[in-house]
């Protein structure tokens, strides 16, 4: 008798060893990737805070005044001015005096 084909016990196995492979694999996969939202929050702030100090040291070299706060709410500026690209905070304040 020629046989052309897996039995359900070989498929079975093949499942089972699938299965135990993905439990091992996912918890690393989850963890990279919560490291990559951290990162990236961690970016976003820090591009926030440079963007703050850039228009700080140009207000200074320029003689304006440069008390100013900006308010984030839902997403956008609600009051102040700053010229970023990305993303911004859902709700926070950025304050920008002469001590910068």
């Amino acid at each position: 008798m020629n046989k052309k084909g897996f039995t359900l016990i070989e498929l079975l196995a093949v499942i089972v060893i699938l299965a135990i492979i993905l439990l091992i694999v996912m918890p690393i996969v989850l963890n990279v990737i919560n490291d990559a939202r951290k990162g990236a929050f961690q970016a976003s702030a820090y591009g926030l805070m440079k963007t703050a100090e850039n228009k700080c040291l140009s207000d200074l070299v320029q003689n304006y005044d440069v008390t100013a706060e900006i308010v984030f709410d839902e997403g956008s500026i609600i009051t102040g001015e700053l010229d970023f690209s990305g993303k911004g905070p859902q709700t926070g304040t950025i304050s920008v005096n002469s001590q910068c």
